[in-house]
C-alpha cells in the first residue's frame, strides 16, 4: 500500500511517499480477502503523517477497488 503525503509551506510544496506492506494473502486474485488486515495497514500508513495534514487519499487496487478521501482530525 502506498500513500503520497503532500504539504505546502508558503509557496513551496513537499511530498513524501510512504509504503506499508499488506498482510500475506490480504488481496487474492485482485479481491480483498482480509478486510481487517487491509484496514490495519491503512491505519499504519496514516499514523506517522504530520499533524498539519488535513486530507489523505488512499487507494487499494483490485477488481473491488476502494478509493477513499479521509479527513484527518489533526492528531494524525
Amino acid at each position: 500500500m502506498k500513500l503520497l503525503e503532500l504539504s505546502r509551506s508558503g509557496d513551496k510544496y513537499r511530498w513524501r511517499l510512504r509504503v506499508e506492506p499488506l498482510p500475506l494473502n490480504a488481496v487474492v486474485e485482485k479481491n480483498i480477502s482480509d478486510v481487517d488486515g487491509v484496514g490495519a495497514a491503512i491505519k499504519r500508513v496514516l499514523s506517522p503523517c504530520q499533524d498539519n495534514v488535513e486530507l489523505a487519499a488512499v487507494a487499494v487496487a483490485g477488481s473491488a477497488v476502494i478509493n477513499q478521501t479521509i479527513e484527518m482530525d489533526g492528531g494524525g
